[in-house]
């Protein structure tokens, strides 16, 4: 079956390729992600983006019996029809497509469709590819020039994405939710979602509390090492380790931001300590092979690092076992990190002047989050935040316009104004 592959070379390098039913890379897509995407740095989850964008316009072939090379060989483009027909191809979620491919007949409320975020990425990734294609096999002389207003074309067809709602979300966790996840990730709960084992149940409570006390990224807290952790200090150090060769992981979780210390309180300091020393050291892979923090308890993984699919899934098992925690993901609780800090921070320096203030807080942050201190993130991150001042602002603008000097002024102003229309 046509898929990806990921492989883990000699120097500890990711990579991974498109290959097809028999397990054989194929020429065109790998060649292409080789020199416009790895070649130019970009991450592995990156280069998988743009190889299934490219396994989407694979199965629009196959759906719609036009070889995109053969095309492309003759000389001709795709006309208008066709490209409708491959750009809506591109916004369908896998299942719909597999439907299709199997010749069932939808209707139309059964189409499942991507966000349309990613239905935007993925037709800039094809429009890319497509570009490439047409340089690499057109006869005609002028070939370059073609493909670059064909690929031009096809990303004017994407829908504009509008940020301005997005902009303005809550992504911080409300007090409802809070308890809920606290309740659900103790140990000795009886709603925690992971009865079989204990090991299982204090490992994902201390992520829990990791993502929540620190706002570390995932990929993060896939990548901490014992050794990262410096108990007599409570401090915990982010490292970045691209391609590291004593990570058997081909999905090697990586460090997005710069590397930095974080203080943790003593509580979570005891509660690693106490499962490095009780759950991590009883299995001898974990013990003997590797030194990654987190590993499974459980199965053939057992002792094995914990894989990022994983994190994922223990999100996924939180909110089957408690539909009202439906929005929660490992990305909230940065967010909801980035709104308790701001609390803090509002109380810590408040006798500093706005200016003041602004600085002291884009350095701290910037150091806690491993972002550049000039970058835009912190305002990104501080939406709850920056919503509730506006919100006290405006609620202390209402209480002096409703005073009775301002009533009264309101009321002469309305008097004049409708002697006027008299």
């Amino acid at each position: 079956m046509t898929g990806i592959r990921r492989l883990i070379t000699a120097d500890g390098e990711r990579v991974s390729v498109l290959v097809d039913q028999f397990g054989m890379p194929l020429f065109d897509p790998n060649l292409f992600v080789t020199r416009n995407v790895r070649n130019a740095s970009k991450s592995v989850s990156y280069v998988e983006a743009h190889l299934r964008a490219i396994l989407s316009v694979m199965a629009w072939e196959k759906d719609s019996g036009i070889d995109l090379k053969s095309r492309f060989r003759s000389g001709e483009l795709l006309n208008e029809l066709e490209l409708e027909s491959l750009t809506s191809f591109m916004s369908y979620k896998h299942e719909t497509v597999e439907k299709l491919l199997n010749g069932v007949k939808l209707l139309p409320k059964a189409y499942k469709y991507k966000s349309s975020e990613v239905t935007y990425s993925a037709i800039g990734f094809v429009a890319d590819y497509l570009d490439y294609l047409i340089k690499t096999h057109s006869p005609h002389p002028h070939r370059a020039q073609e493909a670059s207003e064909f690929k031009a074309l096809i990303k004017r067809r994407r829908v504009k994405i509008s940020t301005h709602l997005n902009e303005l979300e809550d992504k911080a966790m409300t007090e409802e939710e809070e308890f809920l996840v606290w309740d659900a990730i103790e140990p000795n709960s009886p709603n925690n979602p992971w009865p079989r084992s204990e090991a299982v149940r204090v490992r994902n409570a201390i992520m829990f509390l990791l993502l929540y006390e620190t706002g570390i990224r995932r990929g993060e807290l896939g990548n901490i090492r014992t050794s990262d952790i410096d108990f007599r200090t409570r401090t915990l150090k982010i490292r970045r380790r691209q391609n590291s060769r004593s990570d058997p992981r081909v999905r090697q979780p990586n460090v997005k931001t710069r590397e930095r210390s974080l203080p943790l309180s003593e509580d979570l300091s005891a509660q690693i300590e106490e499962y490095v020393a009780t759950h991590r050291r009883c299995n001898k892979v974990a013990r003997t092979q590797h030194n990654i923090l987190f590993v499974s308890h459980q199965g053939k993984s057992l002792g094995q690092p914990l894989a990022v699919d994983s994190v994922n899934y223990v999100f996924r098992s939180l909110k089957r076992s408690i539909p009202a925690l439906s929005e929660m993901h490992p990305h909230r609780l940065r967010h909801h990190a980035n709104y308790i800090l701001s609390v803090t921070l509002d109380e810590s320096l408040k006798d500093l002047s706005p200016e003041e203030r602004q600085r002291a807080d884009e350095q701290i942050r910037s150091q806690m989050m491993g972002w550049s201190a000039t970058g835009s993130q912190q305002s990104r991150y501080n939406k709850r935040y920056i919503q509730e001042r506006v919100r006290e602002a405006t609620e202390r603008r209402n209480e002096k316009f409703s005073s009775t000097t301002n009533k009264n002024r309101l009321k002469a102003l309305s008097g004049n104004n409708s002697g006027e229309g008299k």
